[in-house]
């Protein structure tokens, strides 16, 4: 007899300490057990081995409603269960973690929470993983555990891999952005996924701008897909292939043309007054004519 109340003090004790007491053991009825799986019938009678003489419950026939467990269900499951089951001298075994718990490893009680960066707080029951993606994309990984990489733009990256959704902070590169751009990448900025500057500062060019411009050219500025001199160049040092730029060529060939035509013109005229009796006065005005002529020819 001292056995039996012992062993009913230690199962209300249990009770208490793993929740509040069930109004189905303060109301001494069969309201916690699960209803007939046939019919769904709730009596009494039909759900747990009811004594109508002592009006007292007794084994509940289909087991526990979620949440409870005990011979009558008079007991609470640990909150973070739906489903449990309690032997004495071992720990509670959940059978279905509740919302925001799942088993860790070596785990069968359902005592770890889910991550704390899942999103709303909900993960898979068994592997842990994060069911409706990580707050705010700001963590990747299965369980949402690894921070987005620091220079990734809004600190923002996929959820699966941790490559930047939005591209790199100025500066870097890489589908990670852990690699920097070229020193001389003007304002530091370069293509994201192969570094390549999109324009060099002044004094440098290639792809990378690691190349230096001719020291001839002037204010230091050159092209960056060739290095040929942006503007013009010192010519004194510097030989014409490698410094003009087209326009200044193409002009400078117009003016040598120009030139020509003026001296064969010229030459025309003196052989004329030389072999021909012609008045001064009209050389004078074949010359005006001839003079107007170029002047035109010029523009």
């Amino acid at each position: 007899m001292i056995q039996f109340v012992l062993l009913v003090l230690f199962v209300n004790g249990i009770s208490e300490v793993i929740g509040q007491v069930p109004a189905c053991k303060i109301n001494n009825n069969c309201d916690c057990c699960n209803s007939n799986p046939i019919d769904g019938t709730r009596e009494p009678s039909d759900i747990c081995d009811y004594n109508y003489t002592t009006n007292s419950p007794g084994i509940c026939k289909y087991g526990c409603k979620d949440g409870y467990h005990g011979g009558r269900c008079w007991n609470r499951c640990p909150v973070s269960c739906t489903r449990c089951a309690f032997y004495f001298g071992s720990s509670n075994i959940c059978y279905l973690c509740a919302d925001g718990y799942y088993n860790g490893t070596g785990v069968t009680n359902c005592s770890t929470p889910c991550p704390a960066n899942c999103e709303q707080k909900q993960c898979d029951k068994t592997t842990g993983k994060c069911l409706h993606g990580c707050v705010n994309n700001n963590w990747s990984g299965g369980k949402c555990n690894k921070k987005c990489p620091v220079n990734c733009m809004d600190d923002t990256c996929d959820r699966e891999d941790g490559t930047c959704i939005y591209g790199c902070k100025v500066g870097y590169y890489g589908e990670t952005c852990n690699k920097t751009c070229p020193d001389n990448c003007l304002n530091n900025v370069c293509g994201q996924h192969n570094g390549i500057c999109n324009n060099c500062t002044v004094g440098y060019y290639s792809k990378s701008c690691d190349l230096t411009c001719s020291k001839e050219c002037i204010l230091n500025n050159c092209k960056q897909e060739t290095g040929t001199c942006t503007y013009q160049c010192h010519c004194d040092n510097a030989p014409q292939s490698s410094c003009y730029t087209g326009e200044i060529v193409g002009g400078t060939i117009a003016g040598f043309t120009v030139i020509t035509v003026l001296l064969h013109v010229v030459w025309c005229l003196c052989r004329r007054n030389k072999n021909s009796s012609i008045p001064v006065t009209s050389v004078y005005e074949n010359e005006n004519e001839a003079y107007d002529d170029l002047h035109i020819t010029g523009h």
